[in-house]
């Protein structure tokens, strides 16, 4: 299956890849499924759900690096205040 999800991935079918592994995670919840649904859901743009899923990769395994780098980097993004575009 996950070899499914990868090449529909690498097809650019990034939808197809979401809806099938959403469901894969449903039956079965692993840290492996669970980073890949992660960057799926960051390459599509929605931040705050791949957020939710690194997290709970973390939950999983706290010293996950790339899940850690992730957050990181998401977290980075939302906290990031410029004065100057709030008070123009």
């Amino acid at each position: 299956m996950e070899k499914r999800i990868s090449l529909l991935f690498a097809e650019g079918q990034i939808k197809e890849a979401i809806e099938m592994l959403e469901q894969e995670v449903k039956l079965q919840e692993s840290e492996e499924k669970l980073l890949l649904l992660g960057e799926l859901y960051y390459k599509e743009g929605r931040s705050v759900d791949a957020l939710n899923k690194f997290n709970a990769v973390l939950k999983i395994n706290p010293v996950n690096k790339k899940a850690a780098a992730y957050v990181t980097m998401i977290n980075d993004v939302l906290d990031f205040y410029h004065k100057d575009l709030l008070n123009p």
